[in-house]
């Protein structure tokens, strides 16, 4: 909509004909909307149109109907000067909202378009409306602009939210942070030295020496920390003199000599991602936790999977990753035990790590549910960014007496040392 034509016409009514729904309903008969804005504290809306002709119509159709008192005011914006009286061609239900204080509006100082530009964090015109009250009221399409987002409440408990979103919304928070930062300080980047700046960070992250790696006792989960490189080796401090070459204990090794150790070591780290176990979640001793029951061992009624109740969602959101994006990758060719990759089964991939190797067969488990299948169809390998803890619990029935553990059952358990 173009800032220098803002029609809009002003509706007072009763609380319960304020409703979005119901102006939407009625005013979209004279044209096309361009937004609607409600002050329910004040029982006034503004109903947003592209043309005057539109508002005229409205006006003349809808006010007194519906308990609606419809007015059409102009914004400071409009083409006819401020403080005009009426036009004698003008309808007496039209007025210039310039003729009157602000205050007049129920509240939006309409004035303050003229006098005061929004802008967002990246430099970009924002549209604010001004309350009496000194709150700004924006746009949602303005808020999505910059970088952040709205749910209903409903929707975002029940919607599946996949990785690549959340990657997408992180990285508009960091642009977003960076700007704030800009801004705050006063502090002027040029493109060169912001690139600069992600460069090193990229490095930084890619060539981390220490990676915690969780494993799990009977009662504790014991952490620790491998201090290897995991992508490739350690660099050496001094660079080379010579293109192609580099200088170690006086000796030139030629640039295919590299080449064939950078594999060797790309291969040890390839092997060793494979091997690499994801984290389990670890439950507190004396916590009380609401389960749901994924798997039950036939021969040990026992011994039971579960998983979090509370983390069904996020069950989900692995399931989408796994097949949205992970069932691209790359097949692993010579799996080995312990493996850890994604399987299919039952015409879905599942998060797995490779319990036995046969001629023609592989048993895995499926790390998200707990039972183990076989499977023909060859593995693939796991991303780094679906490599969330495995959310499968294992679980032994401590009060065995008239309990029956089923597959599916919701339940409620205490942990306790054993």
């Amino acid at each position: 909509m173009d800032s220098s034509q803002n029609f809009y016409a002003v509706v007072r009514g009763e609380d319960n004909g304020l409703e979005r729904a119901v102006l939407k309903s009625e005013f979209s008969k004279f044209g096309d909307i361009q937004k609607i804005f409600i002050n329910h504290s004040q029982n006034f809306a503004k109903v947003y149109f592209n043309s005057e002709e539109s508002v005229k119509e409205a006006c003349k159709h809808l006010n007194g109907k519906k308990s609606f008192s419809v007015e059409y005011l102009r914004t400071s914006h409009s083409k006819r000067p401020r403080n005009v009286s009426k036009s004698s061609e003008d309808p007496e239900d039209f007025r210039d909202v310039c003729s009157i204080s602000s205050h007049s509006l129920n509240g939006i100082d309409c004035a303050s378009d003229s006098e005061y530009i929004y802008v967002d964090c990246h430099g970009r015109p924002v549209e604010v409306l001004e309350g009496d009250d000194g709150k700004l009221y924006v746009s949602l399409d303005h808020i999505r602009r910059a970088g952040f987002e709205l749910f209903l409440k409903d929707s975002y408990d029940n919607a599946v939210i996949t990785q690549d979103i959340d990657l997408k919304h992180f990285m508009s928070y960091m642009l977003n942070q960076g700007m704030r930062y800009a801004l705050k300080y006063k502090k002027i980047f040029n493109e060169k030295e912001v690139c600069n700046t992600f460069e090193k960070v990229k490095e930084i992250l890619e060539n981390r020496s220490l990676n915690k790696v969780e494993g799990h006792s009977k009662n504790l989960v014991i952490k620790k920390n491998i201090d290897q490189a995991v992508n490739g080796f350690h660099k050496d401090s001094k660079s080379a003199k010579n293109e192609g070459q580099t200088k170690n204990n006086n000796k030139v090794l030629s640039s295919d000599h590299n080449d064939k150790n950078h594999r060797r070591n790309q291969n040890q780290a390839n092997t060793w991602q494979l091997k690499k176990p994801l984290e389990n979640i670890s439950l507190e001793m004396g916590v009380t936790y609401k389960i749901k029951v994924t798997a039950v061992r036939m021969d040990k009624k026992t011994v039971f999977y579960a998983q979090l109740y509370n983390n069904q969602s996020l069950v989900d959101r692995i399931n989408g990753q796994i097949n949205s994006s992970d069932s691209k990758n790359e097949e692993i060719k010579n799996p080995r035990e312990r493996t850890v990759g994604i399987a299919y089964h039952n015409n879905s991939w599942y998060r797995s790590q490779v319990i036995k190797v046969r001629e023609r067969q592989v048993t895995v488990r499926l790390l998200d549910f707990g039972y183990r299948v076989n499977i023909n169809v060859p593995l693939r390998f796991l991303s780094e960014k679906s490599r969330w803890p495995a959310q499968a619990i294992k679980l032994i029935l401590g009060n065995q007496d008239n309990h029956e553990i089923n597959e599916g059952d919701i339940l409620e358990i205490e942990i306790k040392k054993v």
